[in-house]
């Protein structure tokens, strides 16, 4: 990378503005050493060098951060790219904004790698640069705050010219690191949907307690996966890798429109509780943690010991023990047993290998264990 920019008297420089040689009085950005301009000739191109003939490991971060930050200057201008909520294992992401431009009212402030743009919606956006094939370098936690990477080609731009042509064809690239408009939503979505198992009968994929449709007998909800899940309203995404659905069926959220009428969110005891901006308050039975059988749920929780209740018989057990090494010893299962509020002791549980199980969390033991 040609450096064509130095540091005079806290002023940013361009090589052909300077006297030639040491009476440029310049110094690096990036290191703060003593500069030569080399602009006298013409057959190289004019450029500084350092006057120790020193190299600077920071210097092409350093300088296109501050040429990215020349060009917004004068665009005036910042495109956005398109914001999703991302959830874990979902084989796919909801788009909840779209791509667009808004209007930067100034620049706030800039350093080695960051620049902080208030745009015209008194929104503050942090921009990270980062240069291709390296990794990006964070100084502060990017939570609560809208984070942009923006990667840059340092071999494409040597000028404040170079950056704006590249901003126009759109060759900077920009993904968002964080957004908080997508982790509100997404909070507020992540007590919404319920996960539902995906089981086989007669070879045909159904899901069990669909919340709008009743196929089968002895009033069980099954919905077929094919048929009506995958183009239901309701049907958030997929989660391949444990066979699950994400379902807003219960909570009647068909689009984004839906999800923003809702202020809030919360949990209370086993319900959900939605506060819409209308005012209105809604409580609904929102299983966000499918039934299984404790096998299953001894993996999903990582191998480690867990407190779960039976839907069926409501009572409460402790696995402290590998279940899958039980079963394949004993084809038998062990575990802590409560009902009623009591502890019946360490016995064999009936039903382990059924569907029938939900595990329930560290903070809520000691408050739900006595409903057992």
């Amino acid at each position: 990378m040609i450096l064509k920019y130095g540091l005079y008297d806290e002023e940013v420089k361009f090589i052909d503005d300077v006297p030639n040689g040491l009476d440029c009085n310049c110094t690096c950005l990036s290191c703060g050493e003593e500069l030569i301009a080399r602009n006298g000739g013409e057959t190289n191109k004019h450029h500084f060098a350092h006057r120790n003939g020193s190299t600077c490991k920071d210097l092409k971060i350093v300088l296109n951060t501050y040429l990215l930050k020349e060009a917004l200057d004068e665009l005036k201008e910042l495109n956005l790219p398109k914001v999703y909520i991302k959830i874990e294992n979902c084989d796919s992401n909801l788009l909840i904004e779209d791509e667009r431009t808004v209007k930067i009212n100034k620049i706030i402030d800039y350093g080695n790698n960051y620049i902080k743009v208030l745009t015209d919606e008194y929104i503050e956006v942090i921009l990270v640069v980062r240069l291709k094939k390296s990794k990006v370098k964070l100084d502060f936690d990017p939570s609560q705050k809208d984070v942009l990477e923006v990667v840059i080609d340092s071999t494409d731009v040597e000028t404040k010219e170079d950056c704006l042509e590249l901003i126009k064809i759109k060759k900077i690239k920009m993904n968002w690191l964080n957004n908080k408009y997508e982790e509100y939503q997404k909070e507020k979505l992540k007590l919404l949907f319920e996960r539902k198992r995906i089981i086989s009968i007669d070879k045909t994929k159904l899901v069990k307690d669909c919340p709008i449709k009743i196929n089968g007998s002895n009033n069980e909800n099954y919905a077929r996966l094919q048929e009506d899940c995958l183009g239901c309203k309701y049907f958030l995404c997929g989660d391949k890798k444990n066979d699950i659905i994400l379902c807003l069926g219960k909570a009647k959220i068909s689009c984004l429109k839906d999800l923003e009428k809702i202020e809030e969110v919360a949990r209370k005891d086993d319900l959900t509780v939605i506060t819409y901006f209308d005012t209105r308050v809604e409580t609904i039975a929102i299983e966000s943690t499918p039934a299984t059988n404790l096998l299953n749920l001894w993996i999903e929780n990582k191998n480690k010991p867990f407190l779960a209740r039976n839907i069926e018989t409501n009572i409460a057990v402790f696995i402290k023990k590998d279940p899958q090494k039980q079963h394949n010893k004993y084809s038998k299962c062990y575990g802590w047993v409560y009902k009623n509020g009591h502890l019946l002791g360490d016995r064999e549980i009936y039903g382990y290998l059924l569907d029938q199980w939900l595990i329930i969390p560290n903070k809520k033991r000691k408050d739900n264990i006595n409903k057992f």
